[in-house]
């Protein structure tokens, strides 16, 4: 009995893992390139949008004429908060409300500024913080 509890925690762990890798090969695909990119253009004041992030690249998507697009961002990529051009980190200080942001921003109600290009790059993207 004790053999097989070992044998079966050891098919789970490997299960666990190969599960995770998986999924981060889904995640690391996503954010590489848009899967359904959205039209060039500029879109403000984005309510519904859902970020996936893997280190320092994102996926970016929000529905467009009941359709749910997406852009990526790129090195190349500008960060805004409240208009106000920033580092990569402090964008994401500000999304998260950490670091100098801590306090400022309840992220329920933030809207983004997205500037889409061929491809569905996303070459300039603005937080702005909500209340």
């Amino acid at each position: 009995m004790r053999k097989s509890t070992r044998i079966l925690l050891v098919a789970v762990t490997m299960l666990m893992a190969l599960l995770f890798l998986v999924g981060c090969e889904e995640l690391k695909a996503k954010v590489e390139s848009a899967q359904n990119p959205a039209p060039v253009g500029e879109y403000l004041e984005l309510e519904d949008v859902s970020v996936n992030s893997l280190n320092e690249k994102a996926n970016y998507a929000w529905p467009i004429g009941g359709v749910e697009r997406d852009a990526v961002t790129k090195p190349e990529t500008e960060y805004f908060v409240n208009m106000e051009p920033v580092s990569y980190d402090l964008y994401w200080d500000a999304r998260s409300n950490e670091g100098i942001y801590e306090g400022d921003n309840k992220f329920a109600d933030d809207t983004y500024d997205i500037l889409v290009e061929p491809a569905g790059v996303i070459a300039l993207v603005n937080v702005n913080m909500g209340e």
